[in-house]
């Protein structure tokens, strides 16, 4: 199998160099060049051809938003890593609306954030990048006959992953009122990073505030709960916030499953559960426990999916009520919102 060919951007020698050691230790990772800002990075990109570009946000001359939008609108499209530091997560988070697929931490010397660095490399190589997320329209009557779609659910609970904040951005920035049940979230994110996506939610939320999760907190009406990075998140029958620790063995942190699974035993046939975009399989177990309960399910579409993994795996368990596109599912929190006000 060819090695992942990997293009370095970040203005800082220091960076590109470490970057450059930590990935050389990885067979199936080849470095084949170094970028020092947006300009550099574009022309290289061309003569190159790299499957992946990592891209530092603040570099002079072009900046790695500016770059990322002209890569993406650009006849060399490919898939980009934003690896920045936590204090620019925030600024760093508006790369997604702009093409880029993910956002995480610069690795430091410690063997197991290497090996997670690269790992992320190698897997986000090959998802086939999508430019534009198709738009669709929801009618009252697009609902399948004979399914158990609840018009005012207790709960809404989403499971995320790669692309996700995106997605999730687009839907809470179409909101057209405060909601009038809670929404909790769990988007798999880098540890220390989930601050950063909440501001960034937050700027393109107008009806509804998005919060961390804090345990012991009373779960209300027209906020947005996400689980925070550091462990999984879940609802108590008091509809109070808990958080689990990781356990050894756990493949995503924070668990979808383990989420969507809480809303279904407090709420029942009143719970709702969205997957969305993302790879692997978190998110199926908790959207089965939801329809086994009486709730509503509902997956991303494949066209719309930046990795159609998880709405995959989810669909194919025959779980699901409905497949959407962003679009879609955004009209229909919409249309039951105004039903149940």
């Amino acid at each position: 199998m060819k090695p992942v060919r990997v293009l370095i951007v970040d203005d800082s020698a220091l960076v590109r160099d470490f970057l450059v050691e930590i990935l050389a230790s990885d067979k199936e990772i080849e470095v084949v060049g170094k970028a020092v800002n947006g300009v550099d990075a574009l022309e290289k990109i061309a003569a190159l051809k790299p499957d992946l570009v990592t891209m530092d946000i603040e570099m002079p001359e072009m900046n790695g938003m500016v770059a990322i939008e002209q890569i993406m609108g650009g006849e060399n499209s490919l898939p980009i890593l934003v690896v920045t530091s936590r204090d620019d997560s925030g600024t760093a988070y508006d790369a997604i609306s702009r093409g880029a697929l993910e956002v995480m931490p610069k690795p430091n010397m410690k063997q197991s954030n290497a090996d997670y660095f690269a790992q992320r490399i190698k897997l986000l190589s090959k998802v086939k990048v999508v430019r534009h997320i198709r738009s669709g329209t929801y009618k009252k009557e697009d609902v399948k006959k004979g399914t158990t779609v609840r018009i005012s659910p207790r709960i809404i609970a989403i499971a995320s992953s790669t692309g996700g904040p995106g997605v999730l951005a687009g839907l809470f920035a179409g909101l057209e009122q405060i909601p009038d049940v809670p929404v909790v979230v769990a988007q798999h994110i880098a540890r220390g990073f989930d601050t950063g996506l909440v501001t960034w939610l937050n700027r393109k939320t107008p009806n509804a505030q998005v919060k961390k999760g804090v345990p012991g907190e009373q779960i209300k009406p027209g906020v947005i709960y996400l689980s925070p990075s550091w462990g999984h998140m879940e609802i108590t029958p008091r509809n109070t916030i808990e958080v689990f620790a990781p356990e050894p063995g756990d493949i995503y942190t924070p668990s979808c499953d383990r989420l969507l699974k809480s809303a279904a035993r407090v709420h029942g046939q009143f719970s709702m559960a969205i997957v969305l975009t993302g790879m692997g399989d978190d998110g199926t177990a908790g959207a089965q426990a939801v329809k086994r309960a009486g709730g509503t399910t509902i997956a991303q579409d494949q066209a719309s999916s930046v990795v159609y993994g998880m709405p995959k795996a989810a669909v194919e368990s025959g779980c699901i009520d409905q497949v959407m596109s962003p679009n879609e599912i955004g009209k229909c929190l919409n249309f039951m919102a105004r039903k149940g006000s």
